[in-house]
């Protein structure tokens, strides 16, 4: 019928245009309802057919500009009667409301006319209600957080990660959290700007996870459970303290408080201190010698630390001079430094210039002076000083004390200078 009627119209229309009507045309004779647009801005005057975008209508004079989605959207999908008046502007009057009036009506707040997932104002206002939308969170479908009963319903989730993560907590068994006790707070241990893993423990803080100790599974060190766990480093390596044999740990009787020489960063970088363990210091020659040089026979622990308890046959071999025969004192370190035994710190000048004055030019060897090899501490001046012995007693009559003996005459002139 109405058809029908628009048919009786568009004739009328069209004999108008042919020969003026004796009266004005009504509003109420459009099948559009009142409009103020020519009839030619849509349609031609050969069928009245009309384009699917008519490119001389302006929408956006009636006051809704197709953007976006709303631009590829067929006429009829909105104006479902030929009144175009009679269709809302609102967003619920063409959609239906998924979250059922529980976000208000204004669904341009998180949405806009490109497509229903533009979701940018969605952050901030989850932002606002104390939910962030950040790493994993920002990525994921809302129903996977709001997939209650009713479709779309936010309203009354949970904004603990318990809420949602509770079947994760009671799953995981590397470690078994409901077994530990562990707490269902998860950031305590997970953050959401990446997945499950990598796992953030906030180990206690007596034994702070870190280095290789930060990489290593939990049941290595939790193998009978996470209730009290020993913090010593030997109580998980005893196993490698025990088998280490350069040098061999356990033989040595080496301290079993690991850090003493290696740190968590790896076994390979052990900076053992032997002046902090073994009360010796290990400087000059001594710092590259390789352990078994000292430590022969498997003796780690109880040897010497004084020089000749391990360099007593370097004394005695030594011949110039001969150490053992002159009775040179055994405390190394008088005249020798770790550095190497060549060349000593010892200078004869400290006791008699033998080097310098007029004695540098008369001696050839320490046997010179020193006639008895056996006996260092025996010296001889009157070899040398040939004077006739009753010349030398004349001279010596104001002296108090004097003796013709080469002793004597260096206790007065230990210098070697006759004044």
């Amino acid at each position: 019928m109405r058809l029908a009627k628009w048919a009786v119209t568009c004739a009328a229309v069209l004999l108008a245009i042919v020969a003026p009507p004796a009266a004005a045309q009504t509003p109420a004779d459009s099948p559009h309802g009142p409009l103020s647009l020519d009839c030619a801005t849509c349609h031609n005057t050969a069928d009245w057919t009309v384009a699917p975008r008519p490119p001389a209508f302006d929408h956006g004079r009636s006051g809704f500009p197709l953007a976006g989605r709303h631009a590829a959207v067929k006429c009829g999908d909105c104006h479902h009667d030929l009144a175009f008046g009679h269709v809302g502007s609102a967003c619920a009057d063409c959609h239906v409301d998924a979250h059922r009036g529980q976000l208000g009506p204004n669904c341009e707040r998180c949405h806009a006319p490109t497509g229903w997932e533009g979701r940018g104002v969605l952050f901030e206002q989850h932002a606002e209600r104390g939910f962030p939308l950040v790493g994993v969170h920002a990525a994921a479908d809302c129903e996977a957080c709001h997939g209650d009963q009713q479709r779309q319903d936010f309203v009354g989730s949970p904004v603990t990660c318990y809420g949602c993560h509770a079947n994760d907590y009671a799953a995981t068994r590397e470690p078994s959290h409901v077994l530990t006790g562990f707490s269902t707070d998860c950031a305590q241990c997970h953050v959401p700007t990446a997945s499950w893993r990598p796992v953030f423990v906030k180990h206690t803080p007596a034994f702070p996870l870190r280095n290789a100790h930060a990489r290593t599974g939990c049941l290595s060190c939790h193998a009978n459970g996470y209730a009290g766990t020993s913090p010593l480093c030997y109580s998980c390596h005893a196993d490698d303290y025990n088998g280490t044999q350069n040098p061999p740990h356990a033989a040595a009787g080496l301290p079993t408080a690991c850090e003493q020489c290696h740190t968590d960063a790896g076994w390979g970088d052990g900076t053992f201190d032997h002046a902090v363990v073994t009360g010796f210091a290990l400087t000059g020659a001594h710092a590259t010698t390789t352990c078994t040089t000292c430590h022969v026979d498997g003796q780690w622990s109880g040897l010497p630390q004084d020089c000749d308890g391990c360099h007593a046959a370097a004394y005695n071999a030594t011949t110039d001079p001969a150490h053992g025969a002159a009775n040179f004192p055994r405390t190394c370190q008088t005249c020798h430094t770790t550095l190497a035994w060549q060349p000593s710190t010892w200078s004869h000048e400290t006791l008699f210039p033998i080097n310098s004055g007029a004695h540098r030019t008369v001696w050839t060897s320490c046997t010179t002076c020193h006639v008895n090899p056996a006996d260092y501490g025996v010296f001889e001046c009157i070899n040398c000083h040939e004077h006739n012995r009753t010349d030398t007693d004349s001279r010596h009559t104001d002296v108090r004390n004097y003796e013709y003996l080469s002793t004597a005459c260096y206790s007065c002139h230990p210098n070697g200078r006759v004044d």
